[in-house]
């Protein structure tokens, strides 16, 4: 026998469930696994569980020196607090040679990012607001960095900016929005790249 509670729970997470896909009247369709960018190699987090580092990539290559033929491991990744890419040598037995730090050593996307990425576009206002009227399945790619050449801007070097595009199946875009990493924001809902001057 079911008890009240157990009703309640079981409903509640249905409920759960159920807004995981669906926004405001709005249905979202699951993204194939082959769309999502790869994981991750390593995230450094603090206390509270925000993302510190996140490594990108990792490699070993051989490079001709003074003494020889020498192999090293690098590392690649993005760097929250800093807002900088980062390129890293390691000799094989684990220890730092050589430290670079740099917006052009950002990387690509990982997949906990779009993750991050994807939540915030679902849930922005004026996201839901473009997306209200239509009746179809909405689907989401994104992954690809955007950062603009002028200081002081909304996406500037270092922000670990990124485009989101949401179509449907007779639609090929219906959204536009850019995803600010660095603090988890929307500067762009409804980008416009061929006229910037409409862009905040």
């Amino acid at each position: 026998m079911m008890t009240k509670g157990y009703v309640t729970s079981f409903s509640l997470l249905l409920i759960l469930l159920t807004l995981g896909s669906v926004a405001q009247g709005v249905t979202f369709g699951t993204i194939a696994e082959a769309d999502w960018p790869n994981k991750a190699k390593k995230i450094t987090t603090n206390e509270k569980g925000e993302w510190l580092e996140i490594t990108i990539n990792d490699w070993q290559d051989v490079v001709s020196t003074a003494d020889g033929q020498k192999k090293y491991r690098y590392t690649q990744g993005y760097d929250y607090q800093k807002k900088q890419g980062f390129v890293r040598t390691y000799g094989l037995d684990g220890q730092l040679v050589n430290e670079t730090y740099g917006p052009e050593y950002d990387g690509r996307m990982t997949r906990e990012e779009m993750e991050v990425a994807y939540d915030l576009f679902k849930k922005h206002p004026d996201v839901l607001k473009s997306l209200a009227e239509i009746k179809e399945t909405i689907h989401l790619q994104g992954g690809f960095n955007y950062a603009e050449e002028t200081p002081n801007r909304p996406c500037s070097l270092g922000q670990r900016c990124v485009h989101v595009f949401a179509h449907t199946n007779t639609k090929e875009l219906v959204v536009h929005a850019v995803v600010r990493m660095t603090d988890r924001s929307i500067p762009y809902p409804n980008f416009n790249h061929n006229k910037k001057r409409e862009n905040p």
